[in-house]
């Protein structure tokens, strides 16, 4: 059975939006693990392992990593905030080499972070849906 382009349409919009939904999400996610690692590591924030950068060139790296933990480790990241200095193999391997514990910190931070978020969502669609499956039952005992 074929879809109709205005289905195709609709399905493509309504995916779209979750995928801005979930970005958003990893956003937030980042901007409050950011802040206080901002504080922490000020000489970290000025070399460009910053906001500009996580929500940035490092966005993509850290939501692998929420889709899949495993599948990403500190040096990836610690690569791609030294990618974005264009320096050669040398130069770039010192600066992956400077970067990776920094990164190995705010990745685990973020990981935290974000597995939290997921619960606490988790608990909180789970507890609107019992709300709402009690209250036309709760509504049909008041009518008696």
């Amino acid at each position: 059975m074929k879809l109709s382009l205005v289905k195709k349409a609709g399905i493509a919009a309504v995916e779209e939006l979750l995928n801005l939904r979930e970005r958003k999400q990893l956003e937030n996610t980042i901007y409050r693990v950011y802040v206080p690692f901002s504080h922490q590591h000020e000489q970290w924030v000025n070399k460009l392992f910053d906001l500009s950068f996580l929500i940035g060139n490092g966005f993509d790296v850290l939501a692998k990593a929420a889709k899949d933990a495993d599948s990403v480790t500190s040096y990836d990241l610690a690569q791609t905030w030294a990618d974005q200095f264009g320096f050669d193999n040398e130069h770039g391997s010192a600066l992956i080499e400077e970067a990776t514990g920094i990164a190995e910190e705010f990745l685990k931070a973020f990981l935290q972070e974000f597995k939290y978020n997921q619960a606490t969502r988790l608990k909180t669609d789970v507890v609107a849906t019992l709300n709402r499956a009690r209250a036309p039952t709760e509504s049909k005992l008041a009518a008696v």
